[in-house]
């Protein structure tokens, strides 16, 4: 729930042109870091999947199609981990403004151009896959749980969408790869530094919250 003085503060704190231009780079930043995870991590899983021995004859290695779905379901996890930072931090209007920022500069220029066809269907596409799969997460008790293997955490539903729902593809092996990448993803975006960063450009230490371990 969002502290309406702490939204306040936010905005007045933004109408320092200076303040405004600096949060700006950092949110261009973090877009651009989240960008190239996501395509590393396509990358990444394609090129270890691809390395282990085929057991079935519908093990195939992934096209371009496949890898920007990869791409794409990275994203949309990615994003409700940095959704997740915000529940704490009580600050609508800064919630709003990462995502509005982010969603706005990545999703028609990168992974809605990923897909044939009208860029405008293709742009409803990844909307609706970003819904339905942060709807999936929502719920999920913690982001990592145990480990690459917690079968409640969100990044195990997350590789469990990916594979059967995106991919179409029943392969524990590739769950565990898609798994041990998306945290490694993560992991390379330092999403707690970027929220410090945040914190000294408004000179605001209560706004900004690093959650706890057991909610990663």
């Amino acid at each position: 729930m969002s502290n309406p003085a702490l939204d306040r503060q936010i905005k007045i704190a933004l109408r320092d042109d200076q303040k405004a231009e600096k949060f700006t780079e950092y949110i261009a930043e973090l877009a651009a870091q989240i960008v190239n995870a996501t395509l590393k991590f396509a990358e990444d899983v394609k090129s270890t999947y691809e390395s282990i021995p085929k057991r079935r004859l519908g093990d195939k290695n992934f096209d371009e199609v496949d890898q920007a779905k990869l791409a794409l379901g990275a994203f949309s996890f990615f994003m409700h981990v940095l959704d997740r930072y915000f529940i704490p931090m009580s600050t609508e209007i800064m919630r709003d403004m990462v995502f509005d920022f982010i969603f706005a500069n990545v999703v028609e220029r990168v992974y809605a151009r990923s897909f044939g066809g009208p860029l405008a269907q293709t742009e409803k596409f990844v909307l609706s896959h970003f819904d339905r799969l942060t709807s999936q997460l929502a719920d999920a008790p913690s982001i990592f749980g145990e480990g690459a293997e917690e079968g409640n955490s969100a990044m195990w539903r997350a590789g469990r969408a990916i594979c059967e729902q995106d991919l179409g593809r029943d392969d524990r092996r590739l769950l565990n790869i898609v798994g041990t990448h998306l945290m490694r993803g993560v992991e390379s975006l330092a999403l707690a530094d970027h929220i410090d960063a945040w914190r000294k450009c408004f000179a605001c230490q209560a706004i900004f919250v690093k959650p706890h371990r057991p909610f990663l």
